[in-house]
């Protein structure tokens, strides 16, 4: 049973990168590492000095290389509110609420399953997409 809830954790900070990754790409922003799971790297369109300022304002650890590039890794403790904070802070003017809508998926509810292995829905695919 340990393993089915690993499994829902799993899948939720996934799901919750992709809408990230994708919230910021359709902002401008650049992800830069095409594959990924729970982190993911961005050139950010307002540039690094910007978006440091604003995490720090909203209290936000990320990680700076010198590349100009940020790294952004995501956890079990993740929050609509701080998916909300990040969009906002690389100048995304989505938001959990409008892309939930958008895309009629539900990141931060558990979900079923029918089978053994893994079910891939629309929407994922269409959020995993580069």
């Amino acid at each position: 049973m340990e393993f089915l809830g690993l499994r829902n954790i799993a899948k939720r900070v996934h799901v919750a990168t992709l809408v990230l990754a994708k919230a910021l790409r359709d902002s401008g922003n650049k992800i830069e590492n095409e594959y990924f799971f729970d982190t993911i790297r961005v050139k950010p369109k307002s540039g690094q000095t910007q978006v440091r300022l604003l995490a720090e304002q909203k209290e936000i650890n990320l990680r700076y290389f010198t590349d100009g590039t940020i790294g952004i890794a995501l956890d079990e403790t993740v929050t609509e509110q701080d998916l909300d904070d990040l969009m906002s802070i690389f100048g995304s003017n989505a938001t959990i609420t409008k892309v939930r809508h958008r895309r009629t998926i539900r990141i931060f509810q558990s979900s079923t399953r029918s089978s053994q292995f893994p079910l891939k829905s629309k929407s994922n695919l269409v959020l995993a997409q580069h």
